[in-house]
Formats: C-alpha cells, sequence, structure tokens
C-alpha cells in the first residue's frame, strides 16, 4: 500500500504544473470530433458522475444540444424531512423547514435538523444527475461560504436562494444574499449598527464575494478597493438584523431592516471607485453600494477566474487571463450579469476541449463518491428513515475526506477552489487518499452502507449488463474505462485490470463464465460479480481515476 500511495502521491505533486499546457485558447465554439472522450470530459466536469448512458446520449446528440440540456436549473420539489425523533414539533417524514421549535432542547433539534439537511443534500446529489445544477450549488457555496447556522431553516433558505439563482443573474444573487438570514448571523451582519459597524461582511463583500481584492500596492490599497471602502461599506450596511431565529412562533425567520440603526449620513469610496458617494437611501442603500461595485472594469473578471478553477483548471496563466477570462469578463458585462451565457460560451469553447485539460483537476470528495455511486446508477431507495440514515452516512465519508458540505472550513470556501499554488491537490493528502481507499475497501468490496438491516452497496452484474460486450473481456475494460477515466490508461494497469476480470485464468475463459452465468446465474453469480466489483475497484483506486 505504501509503494502505491508514494507513486500515486508522486503523480499527484506534479498534476497540471508538469502537463503540456493548452495548445488552444480559442473561445470560439468547438468543431472537433466528438466522441466519448469529447463528452466523457463535459459531463464529468459539469455532473457529479456521468453514467453510460448519458455519455452515449451525448455523442448521438452532439455538444450543443448536451451544453443545453445541462443548463438548466430548475427548483426543488420536496424538502428535507425529519429522520431522528428528537424534534417533537417535526414528526418524523415531515419536513422541519417551516417548523418552529420546541421550547426546550433547541440546540439538539437543530443538529437533528442540520443532519437531515445533509443527508437530503446527498439525496439530491443522487437524484439530479442530469444538469449543471448540482455542480453550481458546489460552486456558489463556495463561494458565499457560510457554515452551519445556528437555526437550520435559514440554511435551508441559504442553499435555496443559491438553488433560484444557479445560473440566473450575479448582480441579483450578491444583492439578496447580503440580506440573507444565515449570511447575516454568520459574517455579523445583524450586529452591524451605526454607532459600532461591524466591517465582517463589507470586508468579503468586497475581497471575496465580488470585485476580488487583488494585489496589495500600498498600506490598505488591494489595487481593486481600500480599507476606507470596508470602512464605508459597513457604514453602508447598518440597520438589518434578523427575526425568529429559534423562535417557538415564527415558522420562517427574516430579515429586516431598522433604520434606527442604520448610518443615515453620506458614505464616500475611494479613488478605485471614482471617489463616488453613496447617499443616504435606507432600505435600498445597499443595493446602490453593490451596482457602485459592479461598474467598475475589473469586477467580471473576478468571479470569472473562480468559474476557471471550479470547471477548467487550476492554472491560469497569462495567457489564460488575456485570451479566456477577458472573454468570458466580455460576456458577463453584456449579458447584464447573467451566468448562463458565460457558462455556455466556456462549455462549448475550443479551449474547453483542449485535451491538455482533461484530467488536470483533482476529484474533490463529492466527485469522488457520486463518480462511483452516480455513474453506477445506484440508488439509495428503501425507505425514507433508513435512506436518510445511508445518505448521512455517505455525507460523513465525505467529511473524512475533507469535505463537509454543510461547514466550508473558512470564509473563503475549501482551499482546493482558491488557494495557489496546490489548489485541487488539498483534496489528496496522503491522509485523505488512504481513507478513500478504505472506503472503497469498505463499502465496495465489503458490506456496504447498512441502515436497519437495509444494505446499500453496488451491483457489479448489473452495470456488467449494460455494457457492450458483456461476453468480451478487452470490450467490458473498454467500457468502465469510457465510464470512470478522464484519461487514458497505461499497458500496465490494462494488464492488471485483466488479470482481476479473468481471475487470472485466459481471456476465453471470463466468455465461459458469462455464458455460465447467464444459463444459471443462482451458481455463476457470485463469481462474476466478485470479479467485476473486485475490477471496478481496482479502478478506483487507480491514480487517474482521482482525476477529473
Amino acid at each position: 500500500m505504501r509503494s502505491i500511495l508514494s507513486v500515486i502521491l508522486l503523480a499527484i505533486a506534479t498534476l497540471s504544473y508538469s502537463q503540456t499546457p493548452p495548445s488552444n485558447y480559442s473561445m470560439s465554439p468547438y468543431s472537433g470530433p466528438w466522441t466519448g472522450e469529447e463528452a466523457g470530459h463535459l459531463l464529468r466536469r459539469t455532473l457529479f458522475g456521468p453514467t453510460r448512458p448519458q455519455i452515449l446520449n451525448s455523442i448521438a446528440i452532439g455538444m450543443d444540444s448536451t451544453v443545453e440540456q445541462l443548463l438548466v436549473a430548475t427548483p426543488w420539489t420536496d424538502f428535507p424531512l425529519v429522520y431522528q425523533d428528537v424534534d417533537s414539533n417535526a414528526a418524523i417524514g415531515t419536513s422541519w423547514v417551516s417548523a418552529t421549535y420546541p421550547p426546550t432542547n433547541k440546540g439538539g433539534v437543530n443538529n437533528t435538523r442540520l443532519r437531515s439537511l445533509a443527508a437530503w443534500k446527498m439525496k439530491k446529489m443522487m437524484e439530479e444527475t442530469s444538469t449543471i445544477a448540482q455542480k453550481m450549488d458546489v460552486f456558489w457555496h463556495n463561494h458565499f461560504a457560510v457554515s452551519q447556522p445556528s437555526d437550520a431553516r435559514t440554511f435551508y433558505d441559504y442553499f435555496e436562494l443559491i438553488r433560484s439563482h444557479t445560473l440566473g443573474n450575479f448582480k441579483t444573487l450578491v444583492k439578496e444574499m447580503t440580506i440573507q438570514p444565515a449570511m447575516l448571523q454568520f459574517l455579523n451582519g445583524e450586529d452591524n449598527v451605526s454607532n459600532d459597524p461591524n466591517e465582517n461582511y463589507s470586508r468579503e463583500l468586497l475581497e471575496l464575494y465580488s470585485i476580488g481584492k487583488g494585489i496589495e500596492i500600498a498600506t490598505g490599497d488591494y489595487s481593486r478597493y481600500t480599507e476606507q471602502d470596508v470602512t464605508e461599506g459597513a457604514r453602508i450596511l447598518t440597520g438589518y438584523s434578523n427575526v425568529g431565529i429559534r423562535s417557538e412562533t415564527i415558522a420562517d425567520p427574516y430579515s429586516v431592516f431598522d433604520p434606527v440603526k442604520h448610518d443615515n449620513t453620506p458614505k464616500t469610496l475611494s479613488y478605485h471607485f471614482g471617489g463616488a458617494t453613496i447617499m443616504p437611501n435606507g432600505i435600498t442603500e445597499y443595493e446602490d453600494y453593490i451596482d457602485t461595485i459592479f461598474a467598475q472594469p475589473d469586477f467580471a473578471s473576478f468571479i470569472c477566474e473562480s468559474i476557471y478553477h471550479f470547471f477548467v483548471s487550476n492554472d491560469i496563466t497569462p495567457t489564460v487571463q488575456n485570451q479566456v477570462i477577458s472573454e468570458m469578463a466580455n460576456t458577463l458585462v453584456s449579458n447584464n450579469f447573467e451566468i448562463r451565457p458565460v457558462m455556455l460560451q466556456l462549455l462549448k469553447s475550443q479551449h474547453f476541449y483542449d485535451v491538455a485539460l482533461r484530467g488536470c483537476l483533482l476529484k474533490s470528495p463529492m466527485d469522488f463518491l457520486f463518480s462511483i455511486y452516480n455513474s453506477i446508477e445506484a440508488q439509495v431507495n428503501f425507505n425514507q428513515v433508513s435512506d436518510y440514515k445511508i445518505l448521512y452516512k455517505i455525507h460523513y465519508d465525505a467529511r473524512q475526506f475533507g469535505m463537509n458540505i454543510l461547514e466550508p472550513p473558512s470564509v473563503a470556501g475549501w482551499p482546493a477552489y482558491y488557494q495557489a499554488p496546490a489548489f485541487s491537490r488539498y483534496w489528496l493528502s496522503a491522509v485523505y487518499l488512504q481513507k478513500r481507499y478504505a472506503m472503497i475497501d469498505a463499502k465496495i468490496l465489503g458490506n456496504g452502507y447498512n441502515a436497519d438491516g437495509n444494505v446499500f452497496e453496488i451491483d457489479g452484474v448489473s452495470l456488467l449488463n449494460t455494457l457492450t460486450n458483456p461476453y468480451d473481456a478487452n470490450a467490458v475494460l473498454d467500457d468502465l474505462f469510457e465510464i470512470f477515466l478522464s484519461i487514458d490508461v497505461s499497458q500496465s494497469d490494462r494488464t492488471m485490470l485483466l488479470d482481476i476480470l479473468t481471475d487470472g485464468l485466459p481471456i476465453f475463459e471470463w466468455t465461459v463464465l458469462y455464458n455460465d452465468y447467464l444459463l444459471d446465474p443462482v451458481t455463476y453469480g457470485v463469481d462474476i460479480n466478485n470479479q467485476i466489483t473486485n475490477t471496478i475497484a481496482a479502478i478506483f483506486k487507480l491514480y487517474i481515476f482521482q482525476t477529473l
């Protein structure tokens, strides 16, 4: 195990930074070959685990139609449900998102609601597998990082806000996020009053959520804004607070504006904003400020860089900045800050399909887990309580791999999406990689996820029976590689996997075994399932499976 880890970690250490750079930086529409390689690349970057039928369908309908189908974001039609008998105000099997809090044990109730939310988020990862919506939800959650609030209802509302603007207007999302209850609580916006301004949200609004920090060119001057703008922004944002947090009577917490707590004087911004003065405007003054931020010439490049890091590559070179990011930024501005046109341009561009960009990212824990279960089309489908218990265990594994979907490690999100020079290599430290291997051993080769006697595990034979030619061992491997791998497998790894699939016997013996299985599934089903499952598990332990 140690030698395998050493090889993989060495490969990870050089990932993306020693590879051949892209040769095509054009944002013009891609018109090259459209095979399983191109379709698989697009779907892996936009979905949490594409299936073989999805890849084949994409090949059949072409790039344009695939991208159009991906860029759909629908509202949720269900809610997280109670699955633990702790919440006296919401029964098992009912939703808690508009349930008041009981007079006692509010902390315990909130914890169970957060666990329900985590399980429900995993459920959506498994259910919403045909559009980019889930990937965009994680992107926005990382961008506007909020951790577990004291009232789970505000967290659900936060995720619902993100979903409502998944591919929508960025400026509108920033405005609504500014006064969203979970965000107001997380960055002390509800404590920001005229006689004691709190600068937490004001700073992050500039540094992380909108224009970006830039390079410090003088003390307190970050080339895109100054400390003066942080201070004045805090004054602009005074006066908002939350109502109904953990309330025993209010079903849906909300934010309110109190003019008495608002600084009702003019605020003057720095030279980076042309010395603009934001005049007193009560409840909508913060919107005037955000409009001013969005009017800055450097504004659009920051969010486009974040999109590029998340969906394309860690490596933003001067050439990428000048030829790719600049085009994306122009598209964002010319479309009044709508995100969908930017994603449409990016996902159809020649640059996106450059061979050098395939496999240049490392999978997040969510990509790792769901590129296993979603790609195999495995569904948790027992009963609501058992399903939520299993889904929460999947969430727990993601936490062990470094990604608690309800708790980004800082206000900046997960380091893998912003921290140079490592970026996505943060996902695969030696500890995290060992934990991924342990999960494969325990859940894929072992006994799966168990709740109340219900076992969620992969069915290797079911997957095998969907492949092009299950009788042919080499054809089986080819299909598995198309489903699971972003880049070509080496000949030595192929030989190793073929040996696992055939159990060390001559290749023709696989055909014999499969025919025997078809004639007598009871007698031969266990053997063939073990061999295909062992092969899949070995694929999951390949270095290239960890890439995206």
